[in-house]
């Protein structure tokens, strides 16, 4: 990959493995007991570059997938409820998330999630692929 070099930011994806190259990794928030940042090597398809942060505005609805930073990590998870003030429709900013990995659930600041970066990929695709059909009753 180009567009890795030394002392570069990434984020790991830690549902992808693959064979071939692989990359140094230095943790800069993990720390082993004597203090020294942690290290791993990993294949260059579990790198990317760090997500943006969520747009101004941003809020989810029920179904999405996001990630959430929890225990300095960001996992993907599902939306499965977004809380409401009072009788009112306006969101109040939390959400109820399961944890894609551990299908664990709990109550989240809007502020700790952003869109998933795999997620919209996939949707991505899923549009490009759609958009390149013949329209019903025509031939290709």
């Amino acid at each position: 990959h180009a567009c890795l070099s030394a002392g570069a930011v990434r984020e790991l994806d830690e549902l992808e493995d693959s064979v071939g190259t692989h990359w140094l990794v230095e943790y800069r928030g993990f720390v082993s007991g004597s203090g020294t940042p942690l290290q791993e090597v990993v294949p260059p398809s579990r790198l990317r570059q760090p997500a943006a942060c969520a747009p101004a505005g941003w809020l989810p609805e029920v179904s999405h997938v996001v990630e959430v930073v929890q225990d300095d990590v960001w996992w993907e998870a599902h939306v499965l409820e977004v809380e409401r003030l009072g009788t009112s429709s306006r969101p109040s900013g939390r959400l109820l998330l399961r944890n894609r990995m551990t299908w664990e659930s709990g109550w989240f600041d809007k502020d700790t999630c952003r869109p998933s970066a795999a997620h919209r990929e996939f949707m991505r695709s899923r549009v490009t692929a759609l958009d390149t059909r013949a329209p019903a009753g025509t031939s290709s």
